[in-house]
Parts: structure tokens; C-alpha cells; sequence
């Protein structure tokens, strides 16, 4: 663990500290701890079949990067110390061959494995050891996106059961919801409860998503307004017809929202998030199985690597993508994700 420093009008190496970690050897770092132990395939340059039996605790001070690992490499085990470097020579360059601090190592973790030390050397492949790296090897499955969609569109059904338990209408709930999309949304939606005369809202959560279905015509608090003051607009009643699969087909349905001043992303997510699953189960996931993305996410383009797949062209497709990277990506835990499953020993 080191950085670059000036000292007396020249650079040395130092130790880093937790918050001065070069960039990529913390990459490196957090693939050691987190998904090392459970790839069962992995080889060290001379060969030797490796297994991570413990991977240590990360050092956030002077020394090795990893303190107390437990590796087997073939039929012999150790227990010490690992070193993460981008390229291996950088243990000479840190004169670590020196520092009795790191004599109890044994293993070094690099990406470029030319010219290190004679030690047990793990090679890592660059798109592993670059940030938000992915330990999935297979492709995800048809059937395992639509669990993950049909999860996700369940949720918002129980969502949309818990806003129906008020005096007002869902829909108009949760275009409120929508309104309110961006950092802030869970103190907004309580100030909005109090207005409606609730004692809060229901089920809000906080928010992780994007800005950018906002209106550009009002401000978050006119289209409140305007909403409260058109509320017969989203009547359950009026939206009681077969869901088309079309967005051109919405047109005639969705228009008085337009006039309302709402933007097009904002209307097609109210019937993507609130609509959909507040009618039939059937129906409403039909849509989105059948009905073409409105809208892309930042997020969409690394989770199309990390899932391997072509492109997300459906509703179905986007919601699985997002709800993946939200709770396994997003949180970090690649030991569950069913991609890896595989790579277990």
C-alpha cells in the first residue's frame, strides 16, 4: 500500500492511508476480499492451482495490503500476507524487498505479472481488476430475467396495494411519486402526506434513481398543484381498457396528463410504475413484457457486460437490469449473485 509524495523537493514512496489508496491497487484490493475465495478456477503463474481458504482482512494502514490470508497453492498451505500491485515490478520500485514488513508474504496479486519478486504471483485479468469489476462468467439466463422483472413488478404491485389503503386514488399517488423522483423525495412526500391530511406516506422509501424524467414547463411544486386541482383525471374508472403494447397507441389515453404540463418521460413512467401493476396481474405485466423502452439509464450499458446480454429493448428487460444492479451490483454482493454460482468450488 503506498502513494507518491513530495517530501524536501522530491518524491518517495510512502505508505498510503486509508483515504490516499492508489486507484487501481484498491480495485485490486477489493476483488481479493470480495470475490477471490470464490473462484474455483484460479492459477498462479507457475501453475500452481490456487485456493483462497480465507482471504484476510484489508490493511487500511503501513504494510501489506492483506493481513492473515489462508491460501492453498496445489497441496501446500500458507497463512501470512498479500500484495496488490497494477504491475509486479512496482514491488522493487516500492523497495519492498527492503522492508522487513513484508517479509511475511505470500502471495502477490498484479495485473502484469513481468519482472516481480520470487513469490507465489496471482495474475489478474484487467476487466477484473478495473472498478465496479464483475465475477459473473455466464450469461444470465431468459428465464432468470423475467424472475428478477416479475420480482420487481410484484413489488411495486404491493406498492401500489399499500397507496390504494387511503382516501385517494393510487394513480394520483403515484404520479405524485414520480413528481418527487430525485434526492429529497422521501422529506418531500411527507411534506405532501400532511397537505393530504395523512399521518405519513405510504411505504415511501428512499429514492435511487434518476433526474431525469423532471418536467421542464413547472416546477416540482406547480405540478403538485395542478394535480391536486385535475385529481379527477386519474379516477380509476378512466383507466379501465386494455393496455396497449404501442407507445403511438397511448397517445389518446395519456394526452390529458400532457396538458397538465407533465413531461413524456414522467406520463410513460407513471404507466410503467403505477398503472401497470395496479390492474391485473396479467395484463399489467404483459405490458411489459410486449411494450418497448421509453427511456435508457445510466447504468444499463456496464450491466449489459455484466449480464451479457445484447440490449435491453423491453420494459421486462430494463426492469430486471435495474433491479439486478440494484440489489446484488449496486450493494456489493457478488457471493450471492447467481452468475457466480457456477465458478464455486
Amino acid at each position: 500500500m503506498y502513494l507518491l509524495q513530495d517530501k524536501a523537493g522530491g518524491n518517495h514512496v510512502a505508505e498510503a492511508t486509508l483515504f490516499k489508496w492508489p486507484n487501481q491497487e484498491a480495485d485490486l484490493v477489493s476483488w481479493w476480499i470480495r470475490q477471490a475465495r470464490h473462484h474455483s478456477d484460479l492459477r498462479a503463474t507457475e501453475g500452481e492451482r490456487l485456493i483462497v481458504l480465507d482471504a484476510g482482512v484489508r490493511n487500511d494502514g503501513p504494510g501489506p495490503d492483506i493481513f492473515n490470508a489462508h491460501i492453498m497453492l496445489d497441496d501446500l498451505e500458507y497463512a501470512g500476507n498479500v500484495e496488490m500491485h497494477w504491475s509486479a515490478r512496482d514491488w522493487y520500485h516500492h523497495h519492498h524487498h527492503r522492508d522487513p514488513a513484508y517479509a511475511g508474504v505470500i502471495l502477490h496479486v498484479v495485473v502484469n505479472s513481468e519482472n516481480g519478486p520470487d513469490i507465489a504471483t496471482l495474475a489478474v485479468a484487467p476487466h477484473l481488476a478495473r472498478a465496479k469489476m464483475c465475477l459473473a462468467q455466464r450469461p444470465i439466463s431468459d428465464s432468470e430475467l423475467l424472475t428478477v422483472s416479475w420480482n420487481r413488478y410484484s413489488n411495486k404491485k404491493n406498492h401500489l396495494i399499500q397507496l390504494a389503503n387511503t382516501e385517494y386514488s393510487p394513480h394520483l399517488l403515484g404520479m405524485i411519486e414520480i413528481i418527487y423522483a430525485g434526492k429529497g423525495r422521501h422529506k418531500y412526500l411527507q411534506t405532501i402526506a400532511v397537505q393530504l391530511g395523512l399521518s405519513h406516506w405510504p411505504g415511501s422509501a428512499i429514492w435511487r434513481g434518476s433526474n431525469q424524467s423532471f418536467s421542464r414547463t413547472f416546477s416540482r411544486s406547480k405540478l403538485v398543484g395542478k394535480l391536486l386541482n385535475h385529481y379527477e383525471v386519474f379516477d380509476a374508472g378512466k383507466w379501465e381498457f386494455e393496455l396497449p403494447h404501442e407507445w403511438a397507441d397511448w397517445d389518446s389515453y395519456i394526452s390529458p396528463l400532457f396538458k397538465l404540463g407533465f413531461s413524456q418521460n414522467q406520463v410513460k413512467e407513471w404507466v410503467v410504475n403505477i398503472l401497470a401493476p395496479h390492474i391485473s396481474p396479467d395484463e399489467g405485466f404483459d405490458l411489459w413484457v410486449n411494450t418497448p423502452v421509453f427511456r435508457h439509464y445510466g447504468v444499463e450499458k456496464q450491466m449489459l457486460t455484466r449480464l451479457n446480454i445484447d440490449q435491453v429493448n423491453t420494459i421486462a428487460i430494463q426492469q430486471s437490469v435495474l433491479e439486478w444492479q440494484s440489489q446484488l451490483c449496486a450493494s456489493g454482493k457478488c457471493a450471492i449473485c447467481p452468475l457466480s454460482h457456477s465458478l464455486r468450488s
